[in-house]
């Protein structure tokens, strides 16, 4: 009769496809202190975990991943508060199961003062999410959102450009000027023993401590995986090995199909991070892209596509194969009471005996109580994530997997955030200067270098107030502009905007 329920929830979820709901959601303002809240766990893998949060003889969370987690019972409120201020809208919560459902959506509304055509720019999400656990080891969850929305004029235009809206799915027309999108997310995560978890879901990663990853970020569209997460030596050793399929949004010639398939690629990925001591983690990263079909839609399976051993890829084909490798660093300091230094390197080969490389430093604190702050400095040289056969580029759905501005660009960084009790404020800036060609990941590395310079300063201010943590469900009133020039052309949009929103994933508007 268990493995009947089992069955049933498996396929049930697979429907949605599948996530655990011992991870924290990736959103930056959600999980960002967990750096430095949890001193001694392994954070630069994400989503973090959290059985691995926490040590064996606690059962202490901090901060969001607190409110994320634990089952609320409030018994001096009514139903009505209940639901909409402290807990679950549904939930069940037994020895040997649990599992708790809750809507998710995003109700936005906007202005773009540039515009003189009187246009509503808004957003309108509907979804649900889904997450429980069964026993002391299996854990799901699923996620389904559905789209509509009307962007302003600097941001439709990076979707018409990428036919596809960043880190959401494809869009399709909505009405005269909208686009239309969906995605789907979930996982079913396994631990077979103490220090082994298993996962299969679609989802995504980052790997890092910053706002950004030069390495692998949740910047482009969820991807189905399959991988394990390994802790050895006393936890000291953090191993991952993941397998994900990606595709590349070209479709192959006309077949007897009634509407042609786009190419595939494997991406197989390890992470290796190392604790020596509390307050230091080294990363060590590699990565390949592996093409799943020709033309014809023919291809022999590539066992290093599912390789289990770090670096095999780049021993077989090396870093300037049609075979995409990659391999880099990242590091973690603690270098103070909840202050945080990080850096990363990311090698892709060369191009003309050029390095195609990035790299990132970046350091911020939360040592003031309510007050987060940072710093990151962000570079890529040209033509870094290409490859010599575009379809076999470090990219999913037209959209780069580590910086959404793609290469041969420097950006910084600066932000502060506010949190007092469920009160919560933001600001933050971005420059970024870049030369566009060798900037596109899906660009033909053959091209040669121009002279297309480009200079963007993206500025936003968000306030407002959680009314769940359950959800991180919030009200919220920003303002984001984007100071946008190029070959002594300027142009800028600004964009105020108000809205009602479960925040639990990182959405890219700043590049």
């Amino acid at each position: 009769m268990k493995r009947f329920k089992l069955l049933i929830l498996f396929v049930f979820s697979s429907v949605i496809i599948f996530a655990q709901p011992q991870k924290l959601p990736l959103n930056f303002w959600f999980y960002n202190q967990a750096d430095a809240d949890y001193f001694a766990a392994h954070t630069s893998f994400k989503p973090l975990i959290k059985n691995f949060l926490i040590p064996e003889e606690q059962d202490s969370l901090k901060g969001s991943a607190k409110d994320y987690f634990l089952f609320t019972h409030k018994t001096n409120r009514s139903f009505f508060a209940r639901k909409l201020f402290y807990e679950n809208l549904i939930q069940v919560d037994s020895n040997n199961y649990g599992f708790t459902v809750d809507p998710l959506l995003n109700l936005e509304l906007g202005k773009e003062q540039e515009d003189t055509a009187g246009t509503n720019y808004y957003t309108n999400t509907r979804g649900f999410l889904i997450k429980g656990y069964i026993g002391n080891n299996f854990a799901f969850v699923s996620a389904f959102r559905e789209n509509q929305s009307v962007f302003p004029g600097y941001y439709a235009s990076i979707v018409d450009s990428l036919k596809a809206v960043p880190g959401q799915g494809r869009s399709k027309s909505f009405k005269n000027n909208g686009y239309d999108y969906a995605q789907a997310t979930g996982s079913i995560m396994y631990q077979a023993s103490q220090n082994i978890l298993l996962q299969l879901g679609t989802d995504k990663f980052f790997i890092g401590n910053g706002y950004r990853s030069m390495l692998l970020s949740d910047v482009s569209h969820s991807y189905p995986y399959a991988g394990t997460t390994v802790y050895l030596f006393n936890k000291k050793i953090q191993y991952n090995a993941y397998y994900a399929d990606l595709i590349h949004l070209e479709r192959r010639p006309y077949t007897n199909s009634p509407e042609a398939l786009f190419y595939r690629k494997g991406m197989n990925f390890h992470y290796i991070n190392i604790k020596p001591v509390d307050w230091l983690e080294l990363g060590i990263f590699d990565n390949i892209m592996i093409s799943k079909m020709d033309s014809a839609g023919n291809k022999p399976f590539n066992f290093i596509s599912v390789n289990p051993v770090p670096f095999l890829p780049v021993l077989i084909y090396g870093f300037n194969s049609d075979n995409n490798a990659s391999a880099g660093v990242n590091l973690k300091a603690s270098i103070k009471q909840k202050t945080v230094f990080y850096a990363q390197y990311f090698y892709d080969g060369k191009k003309d005996n050029i390095a195609k490389q990035a790299y990132q430093f970046g350091i911020k604190t939360f040592a003031l109580k309510h007050i987060g702050a940072g710093v990151e400095y962000n570079v890529a040289n040209p033509f870094t994530y290409t490859a010599q056969n575009i379809a076999q580029a470090y990219s999913h759905y037209n959209q780069p997997l580590a910086s959404p501005i793609g290469a041969n660009f420097t950006e910084s960084i600066v932000w502060l955030s506010i949190r007092f009790s469920r009160f919560f404020a933001y600001a933050k800036w971005n420059n970024i200067q870049q030369d566009i060609a060798g900037g596109n990941v899906l660009m033909d590395e053959s091209r040669a270098i121009s002279n297309q310079k480009m200079n963007k300063d993206v500025y936003e201010i968000n306030t407002g107030y959680i009314i769940n943590p359950k959800t991180n469900l919030s009200m919220h009133l920003g303002v984001r502009q984007w100071n946008y020039s190029k070959n002594n052309l300027q142009n800028t949009t600004t964009y105020i905007y108000f809205g009602l929103k479960t925040n639990l994933q990182n959405i890219y508007y700043d590049f």
